[in-house]
């Protein structure tokens, strides 16, 4: 004669040999850390369906001229508009899971695992951080889509691009005591691109964004012993600009053209460039399509990276 158990512990203990350790801890694989909102001023303010984000600008024209005493002709200024468009893109993700496990949940008393849920959030943060900062998103076979999400924090066409005047691991190869002053050289010409070339002292830059070799580099270097042994090049760079934020992004290694390592010398401020994102992932209604499995939808709606002044911004390859 047979005899059947139909609890959830008597089949687990089936499943499982009785000599194994069974871990209560689970891992999940670690990805680097996604730092969009980090580098990108997020806008939400927009309602969370709206198809556009349009956005006035206005200039002014106009000045003083000479006058003379019996002059009638007097100059006037005026204000010119116009006004740009950025498009809002639906995106879409989910898990799914079926009657039985509904089911085995019920008998169980236990709610079901909210591992799918964690991994939906996690998959799609990893998205969204390559459309902020990529301007790019893959699909399964690793192919990049641009057709939607446009420009990005690190590869924006918009944004002017110069040539490092060395790289840094070949300066601190080289040492010496003109090795502070090289470094200080490729730092300062980015930080003048913009502050003065490019926006005539409008915009001062307030991020350097590096890779993260570079800027585990900076850190773990010495100056010297003239200059103190004590004092690494990125205490340097910091008492240098004392306003002005260094941080890394892991995919700065082969932002640059033709997959040389990029460093960015920019202005954060909602005014300069800003990340579009009405709706954040939301999950939506179970949905039913079959009475075999039930799908939980998730969807987010973002318009990826806007620069706005993109001249308040330089990109340094072969960093």
């Amino acid at each position: 004669m047979r005899f059947a158990d139909s609890s959830i512990s008597s089949a687990f203990g089936f499943l499982s040999s009785n000599l194994a350790h069974i871990e209560s801890e689970v891992y999940a694989v670690e990805y680097p850390e996604y730092k969009y909102s980090k580098f990108v001023p997020i806008d939400d303010t927009a309602p969370a369906y709206s198809p556009q984000v349009v956005r006035r600008v206005i200039d002014y024209r106009g000045g003083l001229k000479p006058r003379s005493p019996y002059g009638t002709d007097v100059p006037t200024s005026d204000v010119a508009q116009k006004a740009e468009f950025k498009d809002i893109h639906t995106f879409q993700n989910g898990y799914q899971f079926t009657i039985e496990e509904l089911e085995q949940a019920r008998l169980g008393m236990v709610t079901l695992d909210t591992e799918r849920a964690q991994a939906v959030r996690a998959t799609s943060e990893a998205s969204t951080n390559q459309i902020m900062l990529l301007g790019a998103l893959k699909d399964d076979d690793g192919v990049t889509d641009l057709a939607l999400v446009g420009e990005g924090l690190f590869t924006s066409p918009s944004v002017p691009v110069s040539t490092s005047a060395g790289k840094i691991e070949e300066i601190v190869s080289a040492g010496g005591e003109k090795m502070a002053q090289a470094v200080l050289n490729v730092f300062n010409a980015a930080y003048n691109s913009v502050y003065l070339d490019q926006t005539k002292t409008v915009h001062k830059p307030n991020t350097f964004a590096m890779p993260s070799s570079t800027l585990r580099l900076l850190g773990s270097t010495l100056l010297g012993p003239n200059n103190g042994s004590n004092f690494t090049l990125l205490q340097f760079l910091k008492a240098n600009y004392p306003d002005v934020d260094f941080d890394d992004d892991i995919q700065l290694e082969h932002a640059g053209t033709a997959g040389a390592r990029r460093m960015i010398c920019y202005k954060k401020d909602k005014r300069i460039v800003r990340g579009h994102m009405p709706m954040p992932l939301t999950f939506q209604a179970i949905e039913g399509p079959n009475n075999m499995a039930f799908y939980v939808p998730a969807m987010c709606r973002t318009g990826g990276v806007e620069w706005r002044v993109p001249k308040a911004a330089n990109y340094v390859d072969g960093i």
